[in-house]
């Protein structure tokens, strides 16, 4: 992965001044590419470049990459898996190539198809594209949201960037969106188009903006379900998921540096490694582990598949002094307020891959494809329940509480959560089910707060239809994100096996039986791969990327290093928050282990960090 930036101004040339604003901007975005950085001019566009580099290290695939003319430029941030076939393609009708890299094979296929290309392309990307001659730039982004792509249509132009900072730096005004605020403190994250400043978005995954002159279209070119039937059979289903996810893997293991995978020993890291696995003499996995915390604790898993499939492996453990003694760094990682507490485990895990690998290969994206969470067996049960025991159970369970801090308490929690899901009917079920933070928050931390609505289609209660939405909103929103925003800190690169096209249409063609049966989740999934791996992978249950949090944010005590985040005159000037409430919901944290409190306190931690760095760094420019 990299880092990309630019702006294509509507009426006039650059002058020097924007030109070398964009220099100093670009360091901003260093950790996503610390191997070269260059901006580039032509004709009303300026073009940044952060490159870490995977394919063809050489000198000659720096970015911008121009074409011989001159007339067209390109900057991209990703991989294009297929590159090679779309190499012979172009040399057969005349094209001439002096790398081997894929961002020349990218340009040369834009200028021959325009935005029809994005149909042949397989992998992960977000770019920009630009004809001098006729003042035409293209910005995409790929089909699942895997690379980030932000853009802000200002009067003299259109800006954008891979991270927020950067377009801060470059002059667009600081100003907090209430509805992304709203929308943060509900699900830890901001979804769908909103960024947290107004004039700044986010371009949907599967979407482009063309830019002419002046004239602006925004368009959808993809979508991840697929109205084509199911395989006829199960075991016909088997076989090709089995194929189609080994094809996928296969097809990211190129690359000119080391390369190796994350493995947690659940089901979609261990199916990913043993693929590649037989691909490499030797191949290097890293998992996470957590001391003190066995509950939590997924490193004898993931050594034990190690073990099994002859892997080097590396356990990272992670105690509360090490976690505590570098959480600042993990804060000023987010370019955004990201408040999904496993990023921080995803921080350590990339930190330390990234003293041996350039590129790892991870699991993420099976759970939303192949019904693997909690939360889908949950919303599966609760639809068995007729509509008027629903209404008598809830008020029973919804009483029960807990936290995620013992085996016990953590089952009391959850008996909790399905009571509150049974007073939902659908689609509600869905925004109950996503509210990570809780849908009650915002209402009673913000001074302005706006309930926002998932921005869904038309979908029904069906699993497939929850595991859409899931694709649609908390893949690029939540999941990816994380993974994107945590590896580029340590300028590692993480590839998706799962988020393959054709692994994710064949996923959303399957009947929903075949994934999750309320016992058992990834049903399909795990035949498809039962031979390859050890029956223990198959039959443990769903764990999950969980961390410590009330425990680590009780011991940190950030508030007394950040006294003003409490300050009732800071927080009456800021305007954003009710400094009782805030005052309260940290008091709550020293007495309570509810996991409402500490989400709701870590989500407020990381959005004033951020809000911090933010006011500097538009207090410099």
């Amino acid at each position: 992965m990299c880092g990309i930036a630019g702006i294509k101004l509507f009426n006039t040339a650059p002058t020097i001044s924007l030109v070398e604003r964009f220099e100093r901007a670009l360091y901003l975005q260093q950790h996503r590419g610390p191997d070269h950085q260059q901006v580039h001019q032509k004709a009303h566009a300026v073009f940044g470049h952060n490159r870490l580099s995977i394919i063809d290290l050489e000198q000659r695939s720096h970015q911008p990459f121009c074409d011989p003319t001159g007339r067209y430029m390109l900057v991209f941030n990703g991989e294009i898996y297929n590159f090679h076939a779309l190499k012979n393609d172009l040399s057969a009708i005349g094209y001439q190539f002096t790398t081997h890299s894929d961002t020349e094979v990218l340009l040369y296929l834009l200028i021959e198809k325009g935005k029809a290309a994005l149909e042949d392309l397989r992998g992960c990307f977000a770019f920009a594209f630009y004809d001098s001659e006729t003042d035409y730039m293209l910005l995409a982004r790929d089909r699942m949201g895997i690379n980030p792509l932000l853009f802000s249509v200002q009067k003299d132009g259109v800006y954008f960037a891979s991270e927020l900072p950067l377009l801060l730096k470059t002059g667009i005004p600081f100003q907090v969106s209430q509805a992304a605020l709203s929308a943060y403190f509900t699900y830890s994250y901001v979804p769908s188009r909103m960024t947290m400043i107004e004039q700044v978005q986010r371009l949907l995954p599967g979407h482009y903006v063309e830019v002419t002159g002046q004239q602006i279209n925004l368009q959808a070119y993809w979508f991840p379900k697929d109205e084509l039937a199911a395989p006829p059979t199960y075991s016909d289903g088997v076989k090709e998921v089995n194929e189609t996810v080994t094809k996928a893997v296969l097809s990211q293991l190129e690359a000119d540096v080391p390369l190796g995978t994350f493995l947690s020993g659940g089901v979609d890291s261990s199916i990913v490694t043993a693929i590649a696995r037989r691909e490499f003499d030797e191949l290097q996995t890293f998992s996470i582990a957590f001391e003190g915390n066995q509950l939590l604790d997924e490193g004898p898993y993931a050594q034990r598949v190690a073990t099994a499939l002859g892997t080097k492996h590396h356990e990272i453990r992670l105690n509360e002094t090490k976690v505590i003694g570098e959480l600042e760094d993990v804060l000023a990682s987010f370019d955004e307020p990201f408040a999904d507490a496993s990023a921080i485990a995803v921080y350590f895990l990339a930190q330390e891959t990234a003293q041996h690998l350039k590129v790892s290969l991870s699991g993420d994206g099976a759970d939303e494809l192949f019904g693997g969470y909690n939360k889908h067996t949950a919303f599966l049960k609760a639809q068995r329940i007729p509509s008027w025991q629903r209404k008598a159970l809830s008020p029973v369970l919804r009483f029960s509480s807990g936290h995620r801090e013992g085996k016990f308490s953590n089952q009391l929690r959850k008996i909790g959560k399905m009571g509150e899901l049974l007073r939902y009917d659908w689609p509600d079920q869905y925004q109950y089910l996503a509210a990570m933070v809780g849908l009650d928050v915002p209402d009673k931390l913000l001074k302005q707060p706006q309930p926002y609505k998932l921005e869904l289609p038309k979908t029904t209660a069906s699993l497939n239809d929850f595991l859409l939405l899931d694709q649609l909103m908390v893949l690029p929103g939540d999941m990816l994100k994380k993974v994107d925003v945590m590896s580029m800190r340590h300028s590692l690169e993480v590839r998706t096996p799962f988020m393959d096209k054709d692994v994710v249409k064949l996923a959303n063609r399957l009947p929903s039986a075949w994934k999750n049966d309320r016992k058992t989740s990834k049903l399909i999934l795990k035949e498809a791969f039962s031979d390859l791996l050890p029956d223990e992978v198959f039959k443990r249950p769903k764990h999950g990327f969980e961390v410590p949090l009330h425990q680590w944010l009780v011991t940190a005590d950030l508030i007394s290093k950040h006294p003003h985040w409490l300050n009732e005159d800071y927080l009456e000037e800021q305007n954003l928050f009710h400094p009782a409430t805030i005052q309260q919901l940290f008091r709550q944290l020293t007495n309570s282990k509810s996991s409402t409190t500490a989400a709701s306190a870590w989500a407020y931690i990381v959005f004033q960090h951020w809000y911090d760095r933010m006011t500097t760094l538009c207090q410099e420019s």
